[in-house]
C-alpha cells in the first residue's frame, strides 16, 4: 500500500498496525487531509492545522504522517528548536530595518510548510516575538501545522503583557483549522504496553537494561557534556544514557538542555527516583 497522504497512513495504521481508532483522531485526519490536498492542488488560501489535546492522543504521530507524505518544501521541528533558531537569526539580523519581516520572508522562500511539535509559550520574550512573527509568516504564505496541549486561546494565559501576544493568537485562529484531539483513549498504552519500563526496589534492574541497549558501543562512567553543562552519569554510550534522578532532574537545566539530550540519545534510563507524591513535593 502506498502511503501518500495522512488519510492513507491513518487507514493503514488502523487496518494493519493494530491502532485503536477514535472520533477525535478521525476529525484531525480530515483536517490534515484537507490541508494536504490543498497544498498539492495549489489552492489558495490554504489553512494550516492546529491540533491540541492531552498527551497520548496521537497528535504528534498524526502530524508526522502529514509531514512525511507532503510533497512540497517542508520543515519539521520541536517548537523549542524553532525558537532557538529564531533567536539566533534575529541576533544575526541585528541592524536590519524589520528583522521579523526579513526572517519571515526568508522562511517563505525556503519552505512552504512548517510543522511544529508541542507549541508552548511561557516566556515574555518569546510571546512578544511570536505575537508578530505568526502574522508575518502567514502573510509570506507559510502554512503552519502544529501540535499543542493547549487551545490557542489558552496560550500564554496569565502571562505578563499578554496583550502583546494576542495578535499571534488571532493569526492562528484566522489561518489555521483548530482541532481538539481529546479522545478518551490514551494511545501510549497500546503499542509496546507489554514492555516493562518501571522497576521498584530493584537496584540492579537498570544495569540489566543498559547492557543490551549499549551492546557494541564504548561505555563510559565519565560526566556527559550537554552544551555548556556537565551531567553526572552512572554509565553512557553513544546512544544510551543512564543517570540518577538527582543528577538529571534536580539540576539547573533548561528545556533546551533536555532537548539536546533527546537528540543525542535514543534511550535515557533514570534511576534512584524518589517518591514523587504531593507530600514529597511540599517537603522539597
Amino acid at each position: 500500500m502506498t502511503i501518500d497522504s495522512p488519510l492513507a497512513a491513518y487507514q493503514h495504521a488502523i487496518a494493519q498496525q493494530g491502532f485503536v481508532a477514535d472520533d477525535a483522531q478521525r476529525r484531525a485526519v480530515e483536517a490534515l487531509q484537507q490541508c494536504h490536498a490543498a497544498l498539492h492542488q495549489n489552492r489558495a488560501p490554504i489553512r494550516g492545522v492546529y491540533l491540541w489535546g492531552p498527551v497520548g492522543r496521537g497528535k504528534t504521530w498524526l502530524m508526522d504522517q502529514f509531514y512525511q507524505s507532503v510533497r512540497v518544501p517542508a520543515r519539521r521541528q520541536h517548537f523549542h528548536h524553532f525558537m532557538g533558531w529564531v533567536h539566533q537569526r534575529l541576533f544575526q539580523l541585528t541592524g536590519t530595518q524589520d528583522p521579523l519581516q526579513a526572517l519571515a520572508r526568508e522562511l517563505g522562500q525556503t519552505v512552504r510548510v512548517l510543522c511544529f511539535d508541542e507549541l508552548f509559550v511561557n516566556d515574555i520574550g518569546d510571546a512578544i516575538i511570536l505575537g508578530r512573527l505568526f502574522q508575518v509568516m502567514f502573510e509570506e504564505g507559510v502554512v503552519m501545522v502544529c501540535t499543542s496541549n493547549q487551545p490557542p486561546g489558552q496560550l500564554y494565559a496569565d502571562g505578563f503583557n499578554r496583550e502583546r501576544f494576542l495578535p499571534g493568537i488571532a493569526a492562528i485562529t484566522q489561518h489555521m483549522q483548530v482541532v481538539a484531539v481529546n479522545g478518551a483513549e490514551d494511545h501510549r498504552l497500546h503499542p509496546g504496553a507489554s514492555l516493562q519500563r518501571y522497576w521498584v526496589n530493584q537496584p540492579d534492574a537498570l544495569g540489566r537494561v543498559f547492557k543490551p541497549l549499549a551492546e557494541g558501543e564504548a561505555v563510559s562512567s565519565a560526566p556527559v557534556t550537554v552544551g555548556h553543562r556537565s551531567i553526572l552519569a552512572v554509565q553512557s554510550s553513544d546512544t544510551v544514557l543512564w543517570c540518577r534522578y538527582a543528577d538529571l532532574c534536580e539540576q539547573p537545566l533548561a528545556a533546551m538542555d533536555f532537548m539536546l539530550l533527546c537528540d543525542r540519545f535514543k534511550a535515557i534510563l533514570l534511576g534512584e527516583v524518589p517518591n514523587l507524591s504531593a507530600q514529597h513535593a511540599r517537603a522539597e
